[in-house]
């Protein structure tokens, strides 16, 4: 039951904003939780939350635009013209977060549907490449006995 509770957790550390799968897998990995289950853990927590962002976009896009000269507004608005849609979603999920992502997508005008199924897929490429940097980095730094969380894992 340890062991449901910890990937729980994950996916709700996931689900949170600017923390995200990002964060929360390699965090994971490195406490010594398995690869593959960390990392769907990670992505489901993270897409829940994109979907509801999306499917209220229009409440959130007002607040997010309250602002429009904002640090954030301005950094996201260079990336989106720099980018176009394809760049900006495979890029702001390291330079944004997944969320601001997504609300700016959609502020921006791409459609609902394609703004999940795209930050889900940057999302996914993201979380892999640094959960695998992680678990070599653990080897590689002779770190795979310090588990942090082994006592909850078995």
């Amino acid at each position: 039951m340890s062991n449901f509770v910890v990937y729980i957790a994950i996916l709700t550390a996931a689900a949170i904003p600017f923390f995200e799968a990002t964060f929360a897998v390699p965090l994971g990995i490195l406490g010594g939780t398995n690869l593959l289950l960390t990392l769907l853990a990670g992505v489901i927590g993270n897409f829940l939350t994109i979907v509801v962002v999306v499917i209220l976009s229009e409440k959130v896009r007002n607040w997010f635009i309250r602002d429009k000269e904002s640090k954030r507004n301005r950094r996201a608005a260079g990336i989106w013209k720099k980018f176009g849609f394809y760049g900006f979603i495979l890029l702001g999920p390291i330079l944004l977060s997944s969320h601001v992502t997504a609300i700016a997508a959609v502020s921006f005008g791409a459609p609902k549907m394609k703004t999940i199924v795209y930050v889900t897929a940057s999302i996914i490429i993201w979380t892999v490449i640094l959960a695998v940097l992680a678990y070599i980095g653990m080897d590689l730094l002779g770190l795979e006995d310090v588990q942090l969380l082994k006592k909850y894992l078995n």
